[in-house]
């Protein structure tokens, strides 16, 4: 069954506020099946 994967980057400082280090980035794959739907 292939399915999406979707790629997200977050900035440092998103997540863990202005004293995080500002090079930084969190990125996150999730293919679709493992996403919620509303």
């Amino acid at each position: 069954n292939p399915q999406w994967v979707y790629t997200v980057v977050f900035d440092a400082s998103e997540i863990w506020g202005e004293g995080a280090d500002p090079t930084l980035t969190v990125s996150v794959d999730a293919w679709e099946s493992y996403l919620e739907r509303f």
